[in-house]
């Protein structure tokens, strides 16, 4: 239900695009071994210089968080398809 919930409402922003940002989030929680990670030590920078805003990997730091940076693109669709197509 929910892949075609985004499915309509994003169709009815614009007929040729469909984020997939919010469904990865879900896939990530429900599915996460199609999911390549690594721990890192993820920051943002608040100082006044000109990478404010940005979110940094800092090396050599105890990590605080997974970063999830690849997917198996044919378990990712099938799971997409398989559940729009219910």
């Amino acid at each position: 239900e929910i892949f075609k919930y985004f499915y309509d409402e994003f169709k009815e922003i614009d007929d040729d695009v469909a984020y997939m940002h919010d469904l990865l989030a879900v896939v990530a929680v429900i599915q996460p071994h199609i999911f390549k990670s690594r721990d890192v030590f993820i920051d943002i920078c608040t100082e006044n210089t000109k990478y404010k805003g940005q979110t940094q990997i800092i090396e050599n730091r105890e990590h605080n968080t997974k970063l999830l940076y690849d997917i198996s693109t044919d378990n990712f669709f099938n799971l997409l398809t398989e559940r729009l197509f219910k």
